[in-house]
């Protein structure tokens, strides 16, 4: 069974649970073969991203183009901020980004909260889902292995 946090805009979110494994239920949502429920149904353009056992669904994260922010100072994060942020996208938990980096957890998360304050949001999905936007992380590219 497969959570699936399922992000239709930038105020809802909707818990759900897929029988799906989460590597089989990116690839159906990349190849658009998954659904999210009613009233959701006529969302095009969903993108998916595995967090381990949880995989989260998008419309946001799918925009071809960053949002209109030329009135806005461009985000400067740190190189280390630069660093957390790119394992995060790439699926990584916060106790694997420590190791990967040689930090505390509790670092881990001072760097993300620092990170969604200077994006401007709540949580891991929005701030994932705002950053490749912006194009200041690159989201995990999955290909699905066929015989």
């Amino acid at each position: 069974m497969t959570r699936v946090l399922f992000l239709p805009d930038d105020q809802t979110f909707v818990l759900l649970r897929s029988e799906l494994a989460p590597q089989a239920l990116v690839t159906a949502v990349q190849e658009g073969t998954w659904f999210p429920p009613e009233p959701y149904r006529a969302r095009p353009g969903l993108q998916a991203l595995s967090q381990g056992r949880l995989v989260i669904v998008s419309t946001s994260m799918a925009r071809s183009e960053p949002p209109d922010r030329e009135h806005e100072p461009p985000v400067r994060l740190s190189p280390r901020q630069n660093e957390v942020l790119q394992l995060l996208a790439e699926g990584l938990t916060t106790k694997e980004i420590a190791v990967h980096l040689g930090l505390r957890p509790r670092t881990v998360n001072m760097h993300i909260t620092a990170i969604k304050r200077l994006l401007d949001t709540q949580t891991r999905a929005q701030l994932i889902g705002r950053a490749a936007a912006l194009g200041l992380c690159r989201l995990r590219q999955h290909t699905a292995s066929r015989p």
